[in-house]
């Protein structure tokens, strides 16, 4: 009887997993392109670009990494509290629930920072902000969504 509710459960718990798979993708994508684009955006539309890591009277060559920095760790730690707190849930479903929770929050964790790089960029023209973007950007390549980072992450299978 166990082994029959198993084998009709798997098939619905993986068809879960594909969903939100299907679902983290798409968004990721989204997060992903509108920072491309936006700084591509902004690249095209700055004439007076520089690059200075010692401007005294821009304040952003201080904010801008302080903050990527923040985001970056920031947005680790709390991706894997929230992951931990997940281990005493029983339902792949709740499992599955809480992963999506605690991936957006890390990409828009790490969003905030490369978006706020870009503008401070806008205003500035200093070129220093946008490299810290553009890690950021980077680091978003290594954090695309994948079943079998999931399946890890959650410790399922």
């Amino acid at each position: 009887n166990d082994l029959t509710l198993e084998i009709m459960e798997q098939p619905k718990s993986t068809q879960n997993l594909n969903h939100s798979l299907k679902t983290l993708s798409l968004l990721y994508f989204i997060f992903l392109g509108s920072q491309v684009i936006f700084a591509i955006v902004a690249l095209m539309q700055q004439k007076n670009t520089y690059f200075e890591f010692e401007d005294s009277q821009d304040i952003y060559i201080y904010i801008v990494p302080v903050l990527a920095i923040v985001a970056f760790v920031g947005s680790m730690f709390l991706f894997r509290e929230q992951i931990s707190a997940l281990a005493d849930k029983n339902s792949l479903k709740e499992k599955i629930m809480g992963y999506q929770t605690a991936y957006l929050l890390r990409m828009a964790f790490l969003e905030v920072a490369c978006l706020f790089g870009i503008v401070a960029f806008i205003l500035k023209g200093n070129l220093f902000s946008l490299i810290f973007s553009g890690l950021i950007v980077l680091y978003f390549l290594a954090l695309r969504p994948a079943k079998v980072k999931i399946e890890e992450d959650l410790e399922i299978n």
